[in-house]
């Protein structure tokens, strides 16, 4: 994990948490319109996938939205438990191929 969040949450302080997370550093300011390298993986060129836990669906919609508007994939789940029964049944599944 690379970035937390906590809350009250804003826009602008999501955005910010992902491209500190990248490794964009503060010297750069993240626009959501901006899709060079902001919301593609720089090693592969493919949208990033963001997995977001968040137990109230209200949050949940609006943290998935402003993702989605900034062109990342996203995955939501319910809780932290979720998230990481989601991730371990993805590297089992991996891993057995």
């Amino acid at each position: 994990m690379k970035a937390t969040i906590n809350k009250p949450i804003t826009h602008s302080d999501l955005l910010i948490s992902i491209k500190n997370a990248l490794g964009f550093g503060k010297s750069r300011t993240m626009d959501p319109q901006d899709t060079t390298g902001s919301a593609t993986s720089v090693l592969s060129g493919k949208p990033l996938r963001i997995l977001v836990a968040e137990d109230s669906a209200t949050q949940r919609a609006q943290i998935s939205g402003v993702l989605e508007e900034a062109q990342y994939e996203t995955v939501v789940v319910e809780d932290g438990n979720a998230s990481l029964e989601l991730v371990a049944s993805r590297f089992l599944a991996h891993w057995v191929e």
